[in-house]
Protein backbone atom coordinates (compact mmCIF):
# COMPACT_ATOMS: atom_id res chain seq x y z
CA UNK A 1 0.00 0.00 0.00
CA UNK A 2 1.41 3.89 -0.54
CA UNK A 3 1.00 5.80 2.89
CA UNK A 4 1.42 9.80 1.93
CA UNK A 5 0.81 13.18 4.00
CA UNK A 6 2.92 15.90 5.90
CA UNK A 7 4.07 12.70 8.31
CA UNK A 8 3.57 9.30 7.88
CA UNK A 9 5.68 7.56 9.99
CA UNK A 10 3.12 6.27 12.48
CA UNK A 11 0.20 4.85 9.78
CA UNK A 12 3.03 3.12 8.21
CA UNK A 13 4.20 1.68 11.51
CA UNK A 14 0.35 0.61 12.05
CA UNK A 15 0.75 -1.01 8.12
CA UNK A 16 3.60 -3.14 9.40
CA UNK A 17 1.67 -4.15 12.68
CA UNK A 18 -1.17 -5.56 10.39
CA UNK A 19 1.14 -7.42 7.98
CA UNK A 20 0.88 -4.98 5.34
CA UNK A 21 3.91 -3.06 3.10
CA UNK A 22 3.70 0.47 3.16
CA UNK A 23 5.51 2.62 0.62
CA UNK A 24 5.81 6.18 2.35
CA UNK A 25 5.92 9.99 1.34
CA UNK A 26 6.00 12.87 3.87
CA UNK A 27 7.89 16.51 4.44
CA UNK A 28 10.55 14.87 6.40
CA UNK A 29 11.96 11.61 5.71
CA UNK A 30 12.73 11.27 9.23
CA UNK A 31 15.25 8.59 10.18
CA UNK A 32 13.21 6.15 11.94
CA UNK A 33 10.88 5.84 9.00
CA UNK A 34 14.28 5.73 6.92
CA UNK A 35 15.72 2.94 8.88
CA UNK A 36 12.25 0.85 9.06
CA UNK A 37 11.02 0.90 5.19
CA UNK A 38 15.10 -0.26 4.30
CA UNK A 39 14.86 -3.37 6.94
CA UNK A 40 11.41 -3.89 5.32
CA UNK A 41 12.37 -3.28 1.79
CA UNK A 42 9.82 -1.03 0.99
CA UNK A 43 10.65 2.30 -0.65
CA UNK A 44 10.24 5.82 2.08
CA UNK A 45 10.47 9.16 0.32
CA UNK A 46 10.64 12.75 1.28
CA UNK A 47 9.16 15.17 -0.92
CA UNK A 48 10.03 18.56 -1.46
CA UNK A 49 6.52 20.36 -3.98
CA UNK A 50 4.09 18.99 -1.24
CA UNK A 51 1.61 17.86 -2.23
CA UNK A 52 2.16 17.43 -6.08
CA UNK A 53 5.36 14.97 -5.85
CA UNK A 54 2.17 12.81 -4.30
CA UNK A 55 1.03 12.64 -7.73
CA UNK A 56 4.27 11.15 -9.70
CA UNK A 57 5.17 8.92 -6.63
CA UNK A 58 1.49 7.00 -6.64
CA UNK A 59 2.34 6.25 -10.24
CA UNK A 60 5.63 4.31 -9.25
CA UNK A 61 5.54 0.19 -7.70
CA UNK A 62 3.21 -2.45 -8.00
CA UNK A 63 -0.64 -1.71 -7.86
CA UNK A 64 -2.10 -1.49 -4.22
CA UNK A 65 -4.38 0.85 -2.26
CA UNK A 66 -3.48 4.17 -0.90
CA UNK A 67 -4.66 6.17 2.00
CA UNK A 68 -3.54 9.83 3.25
CA UNK A 69 -2.53 11.49 6.17
CA UNK A 70 -2.32 15.31 7.49
CA UNK A 71 -2.96 17.52 5.92
CA UNK A 72 -3.90 16.38 2.50
CA UNK A 73 -7.80 16.44 2.89
CA UNK A 74 -7.30 20.16 2.12
CA UNK A 75 -6.18 18.91 -1.22
CA UNK A 76 -8.84 16.97 -2.92
CA UNK A 77 -8.20 17.92 -6.33
CA UNK A 78 -4.64 15.77 -5.31
CA UNK A 79 -6.78 12.75 -3.96
CA UNK A 80 -9.45 12.46 -6.70
CA UNK A 81 -5.86 12.31 -8.98
CA UNK A 82 -4.36 9.39 -7.06
CA UNK A 83 -7.91 7.58 -6.68
CA UNK A 84 -7.94 7.30 -10.10
CA UNK A 85 -4.41 5.56 -10.03
CA UNK A 86 -5.73 3.14 -6.74
CA UNK A 87 -8.00 2.10 -4.42
CA UNK A 88 -8.66 4.96 -1.46
CA UNK A 89 -8.47 3.89 2.15
CA UNK A 90 -10.20 6.93 3.23
CA UNK A 91 -12.78 9.81 2.65
CA UNK A 92 -13.67 10.57 -1.34
CA UNK A 93 -13.27 14.38 -2.38
CA UNK A 94 -16.55 14.55 -2.22
CA UNK A 95 -16.93 13.85 1.05
CA UNK A 96 -14.09 16.22 2.01
CA UNK A 97 -15.98 18.84 0.26
CA UNK A 98 -18.85 18.89 2.73
CA UNK A 99 -17.24 17.65 5.91
CA UNK A 100 -14.28 19.95 5.44
CA UNK A 101 -17.00 23.20 5.14
CA UNK A 102 -17.70 24.49 8.38
CA UNK A 103 -20.61 26.35 8.09
CA UNK A 104 -22.30 23.16 6.29
CA UNK A 105 -21.49 21.18 9.85
CA UNK A 106 -22.48 23.83 12.14
CA UNK A 107 -25.76 23.57 10.11
CA UNK A 108 -25.46 19.44 10.34
CA UNK A 109 -24.73 19.85 14.34
CA UNK A 110 -27.50 22.02 14.94
CA UNK A 111 -29.95 20.45 13.31
CA UNK A 112 -29.40 17.22 15.43
CA UNK A 113 -29.34 19.42 18.64
CA UNK A 114 -25.87 18.96 19.33
CA UNK A 115 -23.76 21.70 20.66
CA UNK A 116 -21.32 23.76 18.72
CA UNK A 117 -19.17 26.49 18.41
CA UNK A 118 -21.28 29.68 16.19
CA UNK A 119 -19.19 30.10 12.84
CA UNK A 120 -19.48 33.32 10.65
CA UNK A 121 -18.14 34.08 7.38
CA UNK A 122 -16.74 37.24 8.40
CA UNK A 123 -16.01 39.59 11.29
CA UNK A 124 -18.98 42.28 10.77
CA UNK A 125 -20.69 43.32 13.42
CA UNK A 126 -18.61 40.63 15.65
CA UNK A 127 -17.30 41.41 19.29
CA UNK A 128 -13.45 42.30 19.00
CA UNK A 129 -13.13 41.24 22.23
CA UNK A 130 -10.73 37.96 22.27
CA UNK A 131 -14.48 35.70 21.80
CA UNK A 132 -13.96 34.89 18.39
CA UNK A 133 -11.21 33.19 16.36
CA UNK A 134 -9.88 33.91 12.52
CA UNK A 135 -9.21 30.30 11.15
CA UNK A 136 -8.28 29.40 7.60
CA UNK A 137 -10.39 27.11 5.79
CA UNK A 138 -7.91 25.20 4.83
CA UNK A 139 -5.34 24.00 7.46
CA UNK A 140 -3.71 21.96 9.92
CA UNK A 141 -2.72 21.72 13.21
CA UNK A 142 -3.82 24.94 14.26
CA UNK A 143 -1.92 26.95 11.52
CA UNK A 144 -2.85 30.39 11.02
CA UNK A 145 -5.25 30.90 13.56
CA UNK A 146 -5.45 34.22 15.39
CA UNK A 147 -7.54 35.59 18.03
CA UNK A 148 -10.04 38.41 16.59
CA UNK A 149 -9.22 41.89 18.71
CA UNK A 150 -9.33 45.58 17.92
CA UNK A 151 -5.65 45.63 15.99
CA UNK A 152 -6.75 42.43 14.30
CA UNK A 153 -6.10 42.98 10.20
CA UNK A 154 -8.59 41.21 8.63
CA UNK A 155 -7.07 40.85 4.69
CA UNK A 156 -6.64 37.37 3.93
CA UNK A 157 -4.20 35.76 6.46
CA UNK A 158 -1.02 34.19 5.65
CA UNK A 159 -0.33 30.84 6.99
CA UNK A 160 2.35 29.15 7.22
CA UNK A 161 2.86 26.03 5.32
CA UNK A 162 6.25 23.58 4.94
CA UNK A 163 7.59 23.04 1.47
CA UNK A 164 9.96 20.84 1.82
CA UNK A 165 12.36 19.82 5.24
CA UNK A 166 12.38 21.38 8.08
CA UNK A 167 14.12 24.65 7.21
CA UNK A 168 12.22 25.23 3.81
CA UNK A 169 8.80 27.18 4.99
CA UNK A 170 6.82 29.68 3.22
CA UNK A 171 3.51 31.69 3.68
CA UNK A 172 0.75 31.35 1.34
CA UNK A 173 -2.68 33.10 1.51
CA UNK A 174 -5.54 30.99 2.35
CA UNK A 175 -9.38 32.86 2.75
CA UNK A 176 -10.39 32.24 6.52
CA UNK A 177 -14.13 31.87 8.24
CA UNK A 178 -14.83 33.23 12.13
CA UNK A 179 -15.30 30.40 14.74
CA UNK A 180 -16.60 31.63 18.45
CA UNK A 181 -13.90 30.99 20.83
CA UNK A 182 -14.95 28.13 23.50
CA UNK A 183 -12.91 28.09 26.40
CA UNK A 184 -12.80 24.45 28.57
CA UNK A 185 -10.50 21.50 28.42
CA UNK A 186 -8.99 20.73 24.73
CA UNK A 187 -9.46 16.89 23.62
CA UNK A 188 -9.95 14.58 20.27
CA UNK A 189 -12.36 12.23 19.93
CA UNK A 190 -11.11 8.94 17.71
CA UNK A 191 -13.82 7.00 15.62
CA UNK A 192 -14.16 3.98 13.47
CA UNK A 193 -16.60 4.82 10.52
CA UNK A 194 -18.49 2.34 7.67
CA UNK A 195 -21.96 2.07 6.07
CA UNK A 196 -23.48 5.50 7.63
CA UNK A 197 -22.06 4.46 11.57
CA UNK A 198 -19.63 5.06 13.93
CA UNK A 199 -17.88 3.27 16.85
CA UNK A 200 -16.02 5.59 19.62
CA UNK A 201 -12.39 4.33 19.83
CA UNK A 202 -10.87 6.76 22.54
CA UNK A 203 -11.19 10.32 23.70
CA UNK A 204 -7.29 12.09 24.22
CA UNK A 205 -6.68 15.54 25.82
CA UNK A 206 -5.04 17.84 23.49
CA UNK A 207 -1.45 19.82 23.87
CA UNK A 208 -2.02 22.98 22.75
CA UNK A 209 0.53 25.99 22.71
CA UNK A 210 1.85 24.33 25.17
CA UNK A 211 5.30 26.68 26.40
CA UNK A 212 7.63 23.24 28.05
CA UNK A 213 7.95 22.01 24.39
CA UNK A 214 7.96 25.45 22.32
CA UNK A 215 4.58 25.45 20.42
CA UNK A 216 3.68 28.92 19.01
CA UNK A 217 -0.02 30.06 19.99
CA UNK A 218 -2.84 27.17 18.82
CA UNK A 219 -0.01 25.18 17.21
CA UNK A 220 -1.01 21.18 17.96
CA UNK A 221 1.82 19.39 20.03
CA UNK A 222 0.63 16.43 21.97
CA UNK A 223 -2.19 13.77 22.96
CA UNK A 224 -2.22 12.22 26.36
CA UNK A 225 -4.96 9.35 26.65
CA UNK A 226 -6.96 7.56 26.88
CA UNK A 227 -9.35 9.63 29.31
CA UNK A 228 -11.27 8.17 31.94
CA UNK A 229 -14.18 9.96 31.29
CA UNK A 230 -18.34 9.29 33.06
CA UNK A 231 -20.39 7.85 31.35
CA UNK A 232 -22.70 10.67 30.04
CA UNK A 233 -19.46 12.10 28.34
CA UNK A 234 -18.62 9.22 27.04
CA UNK A 235 -22.27 8.62 25.21
CA UNK A 236 -21.97 12.13 24.15
CA UNK A 237 -18.74 11.61 22.38
CA UNK A 238 -20.44 8.53 20.40
CA UNK A 239 -23.38 10.49 19.40
CA UNK A 240 -21.39 13.22 17.75
CA UNK A 241 -19.29 10.50 16.08
CA UNK A 242 -22.19 8.73 14.69
CA UNK A 243 -23.63 12.06 13.77
CA UNK A 244 -21.55 13.25 11.61
CA UNK A 245 -20.85 9.64 10.20
CA UNK A 246 -24.11 9.48 8.88
CA UNK A 247 -24.58 13.06 7.50
CA UNK A 248 -21.34 13.14 5.96
CA UNK A 249 -21.17 9.49 5.06
CA UNK A 250 -17.17 9.44 6.88
CA UNK A 251 -15.52 6.18 6.44
CA UNK A 252 -12.26 4.38 8.43
CA UNK A 253 -10.64 6.61 11.18
CA UNK A 254 -11.10 10.22 11.75
CA UNK A 255 -10.91 12.48 14.13
CA UNK A 256 -12.92 15.39 15.76
CA UNK A 257 -11.22 17.96 18.02
CA UNK A 258 -13.62 19.06 20.54
CA UNK A 259 -13.56 21.61 23.83
CA UNK A 260 -15.09 19.26 26.51
CA UNK A 261 -17.20 22.15 28.74
CA UNK A 262 -19.29 21.06 31.30
CA UNK A 263 -19.28 18.01 29.91
CA UNK A 264 -20.59 18.47 26.83
CA UNK A 265 -18.02 18.03 23.50
CA UNK A 266 -17.93 21.18 21.47
CA UNK A 267 -16.27 19.76 18.02
CA UNK A 268 -14.04 22.87 16.60
CA UNK A 269 -12.48 20.79 13.33
CA UNK A 270 -13.22 17.60 12.04
CA UNK A 271 -10.05 15.68 10.45
CA UNK A 272 -11.36 12.84 8.09
CA UNK A 273 -8.16 10.96 8.06
CA UNK A 274 -5.87 9.85 10.12
CA UNK A 275 -4.95 11.14 12.93
CA UNK A 276 -1.67 12.56 15.40
CA UNK A 277 -3.61 10.86 18.68
CA UNK A 278 -4.11 7.26 16.57
CA UNK A 279 -0.89 6.31 17.85
CA UNK A 280 -1.43 7.22 21.36
CA UNK A 281 -4.61 5.14 21.81
CA UNK A 282 -2.80 2.08 19.77
CA UNK A 283 -0.06 1.73 22.19
CA UNK A 284 -2.64 2.26 25.43
CA UNK A 285 -5.25 0.19 24.22
CA UNK A 286 -3.21 -2.53 22.46
CA UNK A 287 -4.91 -2.63 18.78
CA UNK A 288 -3.85 -2.28 15.23
CA UNK A 289 -5.61 0.84 13.49
CA UNK A 290 -4.27 -0.04 10.40
CA UNK A 291 -6.21 -2.92 10.20
CA UNK A 292 -9.45 -1.51 12.04
CA UNK A 293 -9.30 0.93 8.93
CA UNK A 294 -8.26 -1.15 6.40
CA UNK A 295 -11.39 -3.30 7.08
CA UNK A 296 -13.79 -0.22 7.52
CA UNK A 297 -12.96 1.19 3.86
CA UNK A 298 -14.12 -2.25 2.74
CA UNK A 299 -17.61 -1.97 4.71
CA UNK A 300 -16.18 -4.07 7.88
CA UNK A 301 -16.77 -2.23 10.60
CA UNK A 302 -15.41 -3.50 14.22
CA UNK A 303 -17.44 -5.44 16.51
CA UNK A 304 -17.12 -4.10 19.98
CA UNK A 305 -18.18 -8.15 21.32
CA UNK A 306 -15.16 -9.44 19.38
CA UNK A 307 -12.55 -6.67 19.66
CA UNK A 308 -10.87 -6.78 23.01
CA UNK A 309 -9.41 -3.26 22.79
CA UNK A 310 -12.98 -1.90 23.02
CA UNK A 311 -13.67 -3.76 26.15
CA UNK A 312 -11.44 -0.63 28.00
CA UNK A 313 -13.86 1.84 26.28
CA UNK A 314 -16.70 -0.25 27.78
CA UNK A 315 -15.80 -0.48 31.00
CA UNK A 316 -14.84 3.10 31.02
CA UNK A 317 -18.60 3.79 30.65
CA UNK A 318 -18.83 3.07 34.74
CA UNK A 319 -19.69 5.69 37.34
CA UNK A 320 -16.79 6.71 38.25
CA UNK A 321 -14.80 5.54 35.82
CA UNK A 322 -11.58 3.21 37.10
CA UNK A 323 -8.48 4.44 36.00
CA UNK A 324 -6.58 3.55 33.09
CA UNK A 325 -2.89 3.82 32.27
CA UNK A 326 -2.09 6.16 29.92
CA UNK A 327 0.17 7.28 26.67
CA UNK A 328 1.41 10.61 26.15
CA UNK A 329 2.95 11.80 23.01
CA UNK A 330 4.55 15.42 22.63
CA UNK A 331 6.07 17.13 19.55
CA UNK A 332 8.65 19.07 20.58
CA UNK A 333 10.02 22.36 18.72
CA UNK A 334 12.49 24.05 18.72
CA UNK A 335 13.30 26.72 21.17
CA UNK A 336 16.77 28.07 19.28
CA UNK A 337 18.44 26.78 16.12
CA UNK A 338 20.34 24.13 16.93
CA UNK A 339 21.88 20.51 15.33
CA UNK A 340 20.39 17.10 15.85
CA UNK A 341 22.91 14.45 17.87
CA UNK A 342 23.17 10.77 17.16
CA UNK A 343 19.39 9.40 17.63
CA UNK A 344 21.31 6.58 20.22
CA UNK A 345 21.91 9.76 23.08
CA UNK A 346 18.16 10.27 22.71
CA UNK A 347 17.35 6.38 23.17
CA UNK A 348 19.39 5.60 25.98
CA UNK A 349 18.44 8.29 27.92
CA UNK A 350 14.67 7.86 27.55
CA UNK A 351 14.61 3.85 27.19
CA UNK A 352 18.57 2.41 28.10
CA UNK A 353 18.87 0.91 24.26
CA UNK A 354 20.06 1.85 21.46
CA UNK A 355 18.24 3.40 18.23
CA UNK A 356 18.15 0.11 16.40
CA UNK A 357 16.79 -2.24 18.78
CA UNK A 358 13.15 -0.38 18.03
CA UNK A 359 12.33 -0.87 14.37
CA UNK A 360 10.19 -3.33 11.94
CA UNK A 361 9.87 -5.84 10.93
CA UNK A 362 8.87 -6.14 14.84
CA UNK A 363 7.04 -2.06 15.55
CA UNK A 364 5.26 -3.33 18.31
CA UNK A 365 7.20 -1.78 21.08
CA UNK A 366 6.33 1.96 21.75
CA UNK A 367 9.56 4.07 20.63
CA UNK A 368 10.68 6.22 23.38
CA UNK A 369 11.50 9.03 20.91
CA UNK A 370 9.99 8.81 16.67
CA UNK A 371 10.15 11.32 14.17
CA UNK A 372 13.93 11.21 14.00
CA UNK A 373 15.81 13.75 12.72
CA UNK A 374 19.79 12.60 10.83
CA UNK A 375 22.49 13.61 13.13
CA UNK A 376 24.13 16.43 12.04
CA UNK A 377 21.00 17.76 10.78
CA UNK A 378 20.57 21.76 11.19
CA UNK A 379 17.16 22.41 13.65
CA UNK A 380 15.54 25.80 12.86
CA UNK A 381 14.19 27.76 15.59
CA UNK A 382 10.31 27.17 15.98
CA UNK A 383 10.49 23.67 13.97
CA UNK A 384 9.74 20.38 14.70
CA UNK A 385 12.81 18.44 16.63
CA UNK A 386 11.21 15.16 17.33
CA UNK A 387 8.18 13.37 19.21
CA UNK A 388 8.44 11.71 22.19
CA UNK A 389 6.46 9.09 23.84
CA UNK A 390 5.70 8.13 27.36
CA UNK A 391 3.60 5.90 29.45
CA UNK A 392 2.04 7.20 32.49
CA UNK A 393 -0.57 5.96 35.36
CA UNK A 394 -2.17 9.21 34.60
CA UNK A 395 -3.12 11.93 32.44
CA UNK A 396 -0.69 14.50 34.90
CA UNK A 397 2.11 12.18 35.05
CA UNK A 398 2.48 11.75 31.56
CA UNK A 399 2.90 15.80 31.41
CA UNK A 400 5.08 15.77 33.82
CA UNK A 401 7.71 13.38 32.23
CA UNK A 402 7.22 14.48 28.61
CA UNK A 403 8.24 18.24 30.16
CA UNK A 404 10.76 16.58 31.84
CA UNK A 405 12.06 14.77 28.65
CA UNK A 406 11.13 17.87 26.51
CA UNK A 407 14.09 19.61 28.54
CA UNK A 408 16.85 17.05 28.88
CA UNK A 409 16.13 16.46 24.73
CA UNK A 410 17.12 19.53 23.42
CA UNK A 411 20.20 19.98 26.28
CA UNK A 412 21.49 17.15 24.08
CA UNK A 413 21.35 18.91 20.98
CA UNK A 414 24.38 21.29 20.10
CA UNK A 415 24.59 24.95 19.06
CA UNK A 416 24.79 25.79 15.34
Amino acid sequence: MLIVGASVRAAAYSAWRAGLQPWSADLFGDRDLRVASARAGTPCRRVQRYPHDFLDISRQGPAGPWMYTGALENHPHVVAEISRLRPLWGNSPEVLAKVRDPFLVAQALAEEGLPHPEVRPSADDLPRDGTWLIKPLHSAGGAGIRVLLPTTRLSIPAVECCVGDRGRHGRLPRPYYLQQFVDGLPCSALYLAAGGQALLLGVTRQLVGEAAFHARTFTYCGSIGPLNLQRQIVERFGKLGRVLARRFGLIGLFGVDCVLRDGHPFPVEINPRWTASVEVLEYALGFCAMQLHADACRGRLADPLTHQFLLPATRRLADPPPRVPCVGKAILYADNDRIAPEPHAWFKAFSGEPFSARQPPDPTPMPPVADIPFAGQRLLRGRPVMTLLVRGESVEGCITMLQDRSAAALEMCSPP
